[in-house]
């Protein structure tokens, strides 16, 4: 009965009753528009409970954007599927599969950062197929999301099922750009009161003798995490 309801009926049962929220909710996600036009395997829609300002555009993106003149990781060169025992240089930097075999969710929880390990992952530089099992966050989302309108946050991001402990989300999709051209767009957005999506991440190396600086702007171009910030 619920998908023969119009929005405002179905809105207004949420309020009234809380026992049918999750049933409202997946209902309401099917019947708004798919913000990613089809470039996600799930549906991404958004819905505006508390009034009718419109969702901001973007460009949705599925892969990040970075000139041909960055460095990139250097892939290997598996045949098949990878395999530590066959010198795969992502299992051997990652120590191992660093997932559940068959599911994106991580098989060791870190209780603290001296228990962190680096996550390298196949990706487009390297040779081993699509359905290699260290191939997680190139797949994309593979949970129901939605963005929705909060009273007084803005807008944010919603899970319409239960996420599991470790399970992989979304990744932070923009324009990986240089460090000299964070300073520029952060004075161009500043002075054009535009909202700043920059990311920046600083990343130890080599027992801290080295500092990988990496930065993505997803003003422009980005997916659903631009609205987790």
């Amino acid at each position: 009965i619920f998908n023969f309801l119009n929005l405002k009926t179905l809105i207004n049962l949420r309020l009234v009753c809380k026992k049918f929220d999750e049933v409202v909710l997946l209902v309401l996600n099917k019947k708004q528009k798919d913000i990613s036009e089809g470039k996600e395997k799930m549906k991404i829609c958004c819905i505006n409970e508390i009034d009718f300002q419109p969702f901001p555009q973007f460009q949705y993106i599925t892969k990040i954007l970075s000139s041909t003149n960055l460095n990139t990781y250097e892939g290997c060169k598996c045949i098949n599927d990878c395999n530590q025992s066959l010198n795969c240089c992502c299992l051997i930097n990652s120590k191992d599969f660093a997932y559940i075999v068959g599911k994106a969710v991580l098989k060791f929880i870190p209780k603290n950062e001296n228990e962190c390990i680096p996550i390298i992952e196949c990706n487009d530089s390297c040779s081993c197929t699509i359905n290699c099992f260290n191939r997680v966050v190139s797949k994309g989302i593979s949970l129901n999301l939605q963005i929705f309108k909060t009273r007084n946050k803005g807008w944010g991001v919603r899970t319409l099922e239960f996420i599991e402990k470790g399970r992989f989300i979304c990744e932070y999709l923009g324009e990986l750009i240089r460090t000299i051209e964070v300073k520029n767009r952060q004075f161009k957005y500043k002075e054009n009161n535009i909202s700043n999506y920059i990311l920046s991440l600083r990343e130890q190396l080599q027992n801290g003798q080295r500092i990988l600086r990496t930065n993505i702007d997803a003003t422009i171009y980005g997916n659903i995490s631009v609205n987790q910030i």
